[in-house]
Order: C-alpha cells, then structure tokens, then sequence
C-alpha cells in the first residue's frame, strides 16, 4: 500500500510552478490544482511576500502577471520534495 503524503496549498504552489518551469496566473494556479479561489489567493500573496514566488509581465497580455518560482522558492521545492509530491498527486 502506497503512503499518502500531507502537503500543504502553499507546497502544492510551489511544487506545480517548479514542475511547469513557466509563469502561471493565479487564476490558472486555482484552477489547475482545483482549489477554491477564496482559499488559495490569500496563500499565493504569502508566498509573494515570503519571496518564494514573484510576479512577471505577459508580453502578450499588459495586465496578466503570472507568478514563478525565485530562487528561494525553487530550493524549497527541491529541499522538501514538493515537484515530486504535486506529481504523485496529479499523475
């Protein structure tokens, strides 16, 4: 029997943004991990303030500015496995 493993919303961010290598939206962060927007948003914001995500510009789209991982962001996923974890969840 497979060992479930507990991750919280902020690790599953972090894991699926280090998985994608490319910048997301909030929106499509909720929706690709279907959670709720009221829930994750609030989580999102704290890790943009903690420094482990960063907003950038969509030279397609002037008002997206879809988040990726910064360097602190990345060490997390990779120190605490969560690329990993967010596959097993999703695969």
């Amino acid at each position: 029997m497979k060992s479930q493993q507990y991750i919280t919303d902020e690790g599953l961010v972090i894991g699926y943004l280090y998985l994608a290598r490319e910048p997301i939206s909030a929106e499509d962060l909720v929706n690709r991990l279907g959670k709720k927007r009221t829930t994750l948003i609030p989580k999102i914001y704290r890790l943009r303030e903690q420094g482990k995500i960063k907003q950038t510009k969509d030279p397609a789209n002037w008002r997206a500015k879809p988040y990726i991982l910064t360097d602190s962001g990345r060490k997390d996923s990779e120190k605490y496995h969560l690329a990993e974890a967010v596959s097993a969840i999703f695969n």
